[in-house]
């Protein structure tokens, strides 16, 4: 795919009806699910961050986990794992890595 990092405005939808045609046995509680509004994820995507912008700050929501098989259509919805729903587990880990080698 191409290497040019690409964004676009997506719009949330209700995690039941998304979880219904993708992962009907997973807890609403660790994703969310949203659709483009022009631009969408596609093949390639999954671990893309979905960020929100409050005042001039970026925080971020989910990470790209699931579409409907990558039709890449911004009418389908995306499923986002949830990255505050695993935030103890990432603190816990995460803090605990060493720094990254300088070059």
């Amino acid at each position: 795919g191409p290497q040019l990092l690409r964004e676009g405005v997506m719009k949330e939808v209700p995690v039941e009806n998304c979880l219904r045609n993708y992962l009907p046995n997973e807890t609403k509680y660790q994703y969310q699910c949203a659709v483009g509004t022009a631009e969408t994820s596609c093949s390639g995507d999954s671990g893309s961050p979905n960020f929100i912008k409050i005042k001039n700050n970026f925080y971020i929501l989910g990470i790209v986990s699931h579409g409907l098989q990558w039709s890449c259509i911004s009418t389908f919805p995306v499923v986002f794992t949830k990255v505050l729903y695993f935030l103890k587990w990432i603190k816990e880990y995460v803090n605990d890595l060493p720094e990254p080698l300088s070059t």
